[in-house]
């Protein structure tokens, strides 16, 4: 199901150190399918971005960052576009810093959130947390991954 803010402001009130979520898929279709509820890629996703907004923390964000999903349907050659032949429009970008994904398919931005995902996994092995990493934006690195997840939307409405 998909927490509202007010839910999630509660939990992290109440303690919650961190929030698991599942998500079956990439493919919307199946993700759907195996979860018998239509809708729900969107509400995982959602979901996710509501709890970044919650400032969460970003070690916790890590460890339940997942592309293993990803990392098969790469290995199988899943093609991504079938998902939805489309390209991310200027319409989607309201931040200059992003005007480079315009043209950007679905395919690209699978391939490029996994690659983000292992680059976050990978400093936080490394450095055991990256609360305190110097010269690097983990606040950046993270809310660029977020929009990216946020285009997925884009892809499968």
């Amino acid at each position: 199901t998909l927490a509202t803010k007010k839910q999630l402001i509660e939990l992290r009130e109440a303690g919650l150190p961190h929030i698991l979520t599942s998500l079956a898929s990439f493919d919307p279709e199946i993700n759907d399918n195996i979860f018998g509820s239509k809708g729900s890629f969107v509400k995982i996703i959602k979901n996710i971005l509501n709890a970044i907004k919650m400032k969460i923390d970003f070690d916790a964000m890590i460890d339940i960052l997942d592309n293993k999903e990803i990392n098969k349907a790469i290995k199988n050659n899943y093609n991504f576009n079938k998902i939805k032949h489309w390209t991310i429009k200027s319409k989607h970008i309201k931040d200059v810093r992003n005007k480079r994904l315009i043209g950007k398919d679905c395919k690209w931005l699978f391939n490029n959130i996994n690659m983000k995902i292992q680059e976050l996994k990978d400093l936080k092995e490394m450095n055991k947390s990256v609360l305190n990493l110097q010269n690097t934006n983990i606040t950046l690195k993270i809310t660029n991954l977020l929009f990216k997840y946020k285009l997925l939307i884009y892809f499968i409405k």
